[in-house]
């Protein structure tokens, strides 16, 4: 009796406890909540600004370097497409300018803004350099630099004018892969780092200090939460033991066409169980006996022609590799049905039934179908061709031990070969009906489809 009133507890009566408790604890993670998000987005907010400081920080060298990238290439090939490039960036793109711009928004700005200014004022020194380099290059080389106007404005030292053109491209090279160029780069990179380091150094004292806040908010949180998830966890298995499992455990049988268990569960379940198991039997029991009546043959009890596609799926795997498919036709069944009856033509076809299953039926007995009529079907898996020539001659010794004859025709594929069941049948067929032919010949009868080409006996 105890047991019975645990398995039917109330859904209701769970629910009612529980989310009070529940929306209490909800309520106090809530409030901690709110205060922990507050702290935690100000820690958020210096960590990003350190990041994004730190991009735009490699924004600016980025920028210098394909300003440098780009005059060096200029300088050893004299090409124009390497001035357009410098120009783009110096121009158009303005990584440096951009840089600079996203700097100026973020915290701490008095202190990092007399660095960034440094770097670059060395920038700008730098870019001079390179517009010298670039007109000794374009003078070497002869190139046209009239749309580049820091270059054309560049004048050259008048002991320039009269360099070589090795010359001239030496000292432009010495301009921008020598010490001092190097050294000027050097001076923007240490500008850049060191404002770097003063907004790491600003933001870590903010973030230590959010810390130690988010420390204690967090100590509060973990209480909460820990006294939260206790209840919850208790909740979901009182319930899930109650309703859920039972439930999942009944669509797993469903799916898969099986009984539900209605051992326990609440009374709902089981009587909605008890019931879907009483259905299901008795729709097993008319399924497996309408199944049989569909797919058997009344008279020889063989599968018929529905029941092909079964057969077909009861070989597996094996349908792919080495597979038979004879066609067989019990020859003068027309002849006995009008001479002697249709009740010995069907005493005919039940010993051809028989015949075809002792020399041709598996070990369930349902590979062989009577099609229809005369008309049987065998299929023969697993074995080489030449075992199925073997048990074809012997059964058609045998045909006289049964009082019947039979006319087969077969079609083999091997392992490996392209299956279709459409034109091995057609292939069996032919040879079964050559091979009916050759007994009508032989015995001076007339095939019946010789009179009338619609009758196949």
């Amino acid at each position: 009796m105890e047991k019975n009133t645990k398995k039917n507890i109330s859904g209701r009566a769970l629910l009612i406890p529980f989310g009070i408790v529940l929306l209490l604890t909800s309520a106090i993670n809530l409030v901690v909540g709110v205060r922990m998000a507050d702290a935690y987005s100000r820690l958020e907010d210096t960590t990003s600004n350190s990041l994004q400081f730190r991009d735009a920080s490699e924004q600016f060298q980025d920028g210098s370097d394909i300003l440098t990238s780009n005059v060096r290439l200029f300088v050893a090939t004299g090409k124009v497409q390497y001035l357009d490039g410098y120009f783009t960036e110096a121009n158009v793109t303005k990584n440096r300018d951009t840089a600079l711009e996203k700097i100026e928004d973020y915290d701490h700005t008095e202190l990092t803004k007399p660095l960034l200014q440094e770097a670059m004022t060395h920038s700008t020194e730098l870019m001079n350099v390179e517009y010298h380099a670039m007109k000794l290059t374009a003078v070497a080389f002869g190139t046209d630099v009239s749309n580049y106007t820091p270059v054309v404005n560049y004048n050259l030292a008048p002991e320039e004018l009269s360099y070589t053109q090795d010359e001239l491209l030496d000292a432009a090279s010495n301009l921008v892969n020598g010490e001092a160029y190097y050294e000027i780069k050097q001076l923007i990179y240490n500008k850049i780092d060191a404002a770097f380091d003063v907004v790491i150094e600003k933001n870590q004292e903010i973030h230590n200090s959010l810390k130690t806040e988010m420390k204690n908010y967090v100590t509060i949180e973990v209480i909460s939460t820990s006294i939260f998830t206790f209840l919850l966890l208790l909740a979901i298995f009182v319930t899930g033991h109650s309703m859920l499992f039972p439930m999942a455990r009944a669509i797993k049988s469903i799916s898969k066409d099986e009984p539900m268990d209605d051992t326990y569960g609440l009374s709902e379940y089981t009587t909605l169980a008890t019931t879907y198991n009483t259905l299901l039997a008795r729709r097993n029991s008319l399924e497996s006996e309408l199944r049989n009546i569909a797919n058997t043959d009344p008279l020889t009890g063989l599968p018929n022609r529905n029941a092909i596609a079964g057969i077909i799926e009861s070989c597996g795997e094996k349908i792919f590799s080495k597979i038979a498919i004879l066609s067989l036709d019990v020859n003068q069944l027309k002849e006995t049905n009008d001479t002697k009856g249709h009740k010995t033509g069907d005493e005919l076809l039940c010993n051809a039934a028989d015949c075809i299953l002792d020399f041709f039926g598996n070990d369930q007995r349902n590979n062989c179908c009577r099609i229809g009529g005369d008309e049987f079907t065998a299929f023969l898996m697993g074995l080489d061709e030449s075992e199925v020539v073997a048990k074809i001659e012997a059964f058609n010794r045998a045909q006289l031990r049964y009082g019947v004859s039979i006319a087969v025709g077969y079609s083999y594929r091997d392992y490996g070969t392209v299956f279709d069941m459409r034109k091995m049948y057609e292939e069996a067929d032919e040879k079964m009906y050559k091979s009916k032919k050759d007994y009508y010949k032989k015995r001076g009868l007339v095939h019946p489809s010789d009179v009338d080409p619609n009758v196949i006996n």
